[in-house]
This record gives C-alpha cells, structure tokens and sequence, in this order.
C-alpha cells in the first residue's frame, strides 16, 4: 500500500512531479510544474507514493478563505498516475484533501471518470483532431462552412509571422475581445507569464496573421508531448470578416498532419465556438468538472453577494 500524502509546495520535488506528469498516459501540459506556477499564486499537492501519482490542488485565497478553483488558462487538471487508476486509489487520493478546503471546484482530465464520492461531478465538453492522416484526408472531413471560410481567407495574402511578441497578442486581445469582457490587470498578467514561460521551456509557438503589415489575427499554442494546444486565439473585425482564425487552424493542421498529434481544441460550452471546432472534423472528448460547497450558509450568502 503506497502512502498518500499531501505536500505544501515548498515540500514538493518538482523533478518527480514533472517526470510522473510528463509520463502518464493522460499526460497534460497545465499540470507541469513550470505551467502551475504561471497560472497559480499558490499551489499544493496529493503525492501517492514516490511520485506515482499526483494531483495538483491550485489555491485561491478569498474572504480569509482557501479554496481549490481551477485557474485561468488551464481546463483539465486532476490525478496523473504511471499506475492504472481504480476507484479504490481515486477514492483515497480525493480523501488526502484536506478538510480546511470547504469550496472544491475543479476540472479533472479526461482519463478520471470515476465516481467522486460527496461531491457533484459534470461532464464538460473538448474537442480533439488526431493529425496521423495526410493533410487532404483531414481536409475532407472539413465541413461545408469551414471549406467556404477557408476559400474566402485565402483571397487575402495574408502574411504569417512565427514568434511575434507576446504583447502584441495581448494588445490585439485588449482593442477587441478585451472591451466587451473589461478584464482587469491581472488577467493579462498571467497570459503573458503563460506565454513567455512556455515559450522560454521550448514548448509554446505564437503565430501571428498580418494584412498590409498589420496584425489581424494571432493564436497561441502549446506543443507538449502528442498534442498540440489552442490556448489563446484572437482576431480583429478585419481578421473575422475574413476568416483569418479558419486559415491559421487549416495552416497548422497543413504543417502538423502524418504525425502522432492531437489538435486540442480546448472546447467549448458556447454553441457557436463548439460548432467552429467541429467544422474541421474534431471529435467531441468529455473531461469533468467536481464540486463541493461546505462554506457556512452565511459564508455562502457573502460571495453570492460580491458576485451578483
């Protein structure tokens, strides 16, 4: 019987944790170590055995209070094992939690359907492209609206930049999906820690879409182990107008088909981004969200408050 424990940061030995991460079957890149410290102030950790398998906990501090929320810019976290998980190990890791954390949101991988007890668990939904055909047996399974959006891009001459700055991603960002949503500081913040952690590890890839020298459109991706991740695309009116977000996807499909990746799509709950990803033939992959509230009622009253 392996000894379960849960480690205060400081405590953790991130060579280990990042080997076990990197190595599991359900490997994904938001549970790096280097990944986690970009996007959490503070994080913890369930530690079975010697580092067979971990899950992260991402703290968030608010009303004096610590609770487990799942950060921006990660959708799937969870356990990762280099064991084959059963309901028995599941149950006991999710009991080393600490009881300190009354308020539990958080996104578990696809890998992690099991039954969590006293919690309430939903199924959320990913979109995957696996890219070992060649490119135009990919291409057919394109649907009709993404072919004509495709078509329609390709009139412009587009000029595609690898490795711009990630600033200017982030300003593209703020001068148009930034106004409608108002993010605060800290938002942009931490993109930018994502983007420059990532890249500076050897994994992220900034592709920008420029018309007359001027940035249209621009997505960011991660490339860790066979997938490859579609983290924060933006583009501007000209750039929707004319299908700028379809010719980058078609373009990285193009470079990256006849090989052991997987598009990750990171999905979508919003209709019309989900039906976006499906037009180039991706396949809907459920991950699952678990939830537990045992804040006190007045607690509970409070954040409802500050939230409305």
């Amino acid at each position: 019987m392996s000894t379960i424990r849960y480690l205060k940061y400081e405590n953790i030995d991130l060579v280990k944790w990042d080997k076990c991460v990197a190595e599991a079957p359900n490997a994904r890149v938001y549970a790096m170590s280097w990944y986690l410290n970009a996007v959490c102030l503070k994080w913890d950790a369930i530690i079975v055995g010697d580092y067979f398998a971990v899950m992260p906990l991402p703290i968030v501090k608010k009303y004096g209070l610590e609770m487990l929320i799942t950060p921006f810019m990660v959708q799937q976290l969870g356990i990762f094992s280099n064991v084959d998980l059963n309901q028995i190990l599941v149950d006991q890791i999710i009991d080393a939690i600490p009881g300190k954390f009354n308020r539990i949101h958080l996104n578990f991988n696809e890998a992690n359907d099991f039954h969590f007890k006293n919690f309430t668990k939903t199924a959320a939904p990913n979109f995957e492209l696996p890219l070992y055909d060649d490119y135009e047996t990919i291409k057919k399974r394109y649907n009709k609206n993404t072919k004509r959006n495709i078509k329609k891009s390709n009139i412009i001459e587009w000029q595609y930049v690898l490795n711009i700055q990630p600033e200017n991603c982030v300003q593209l960002f703020k001068e148009n999906k930034g106004k409608e949503l108002k993010q605060n500081i800290n938002f942009y913040q931490n993109v930018l820690k994502v983007m420059n952690q990532s890249i500076q590890s050897g994994y992220g890839k900034l592709f920008g879409l420029y018309e007359s020298n001027s940035l249209c459109a621009c997505a960011f991706y991660i490339f860790f182990k066979n997938r490859i991740y579609n983290l924060f695309p933006v583009s501007n009116e000209f750039g929707k107008k004319n299908g700028a977000m379809f010719a980058i996807l078609d373009k990285i499909i193009q470079e990256n088909s006849m090989s052991d990746y997987i598009l990750d799509f990171e999905g979508s709950k919003v209709e019309g981004v989900a039906r976006f990803y499906k037009g180039f033939g991706a396949e809907k992959k459920n991950y699952w969200t678990i939830e537990r509230n045992r804040l006190p009622f007045y607690w509970k009253l409070l954040m409802k408050m500050k939230n409305s």
